[in-house]
């Protein structure tokens, strides 16, 4: 696989997964969403002639729905590139799950990291807790319901972050985050 072609599967990775992550935890950013899709055409545009030489035919036609795309209607681009992004890298359903698993945890990372920079209490501090317990649920979902074994310190997070709704626990949890107790690894 060539550079550009690997190239394009991470931004095509990324605006899923960002998508999925998105709709899951219900704060849809579109314009964040336009953005990443630009960006991705952009990238197609400036590259075209390059990985139309390195493409076969299937993978070609893959390039041209993808060039299709109209950042202003996102379920259709998604779709799009959710298919395409599983004929270009041959992703199975099962790799699926696994690199969402991953998506989340650099999620929970992110959000940790933001929350132990924040100064004070507010309603941004507030958003990125609800974010966190909504990974929580994600994750608890994969695991008790569908049976996908996690690695220990994802265990570790559904546990700790289980009762995160109530405001006690979260202050706990605050302290914790600030006190740099190891959460996640």
């Amino acid at each position: 696989m060539k550079y550009e072609e690997k190239e394009l599967i991470a931004l095509l990775k990324n605006i899923y997964f960002s998508y999925w992550f998105q709709k899951s935890t219900n704060i849809l950013n579109l314009d964040e969403l336009r953005e990443d899709i630009r960006e991705m055409l952009s990238f197609l545009y400036s590259k075209y002639d390059k990985i139309n030489e390195i493409m076969d035919n299937e993978k070609k036609n893959t390039i041209i729905d993808l060039m299709s795309i109209n950042d202003n209607e996102i379920e259709i681009s998604i779709s799009i590139i959710k298919e395409s992004l599983f004929r270009l890298s041959s992703i199975t359903e099962d790799d699926e799950i696994k690199e969402k698993i991953l998506y989340l945890e650099t999620k929970i990372k992110k959000y940790l990291t933001m929350i132990k920079e924040k100064t004070n209490i507010d309603d941004e501090m507030s958003l990125y807790f609800d974010i966190l317990g909504n990974i929580q649920a994600i994750l608890a979902r994969y695991s008790f319901k569908y049976g996908i074994s996690l690695n220990e310190t994802l265990n570790k997070f559904i546990y700790d972050f289980d009762r995160i709704d109530d405001l006690e626990y979260r202050n706990i949890i605050l302290n914790k985050i600030k006190r740099e107790e190891e959460l996640i690894k």
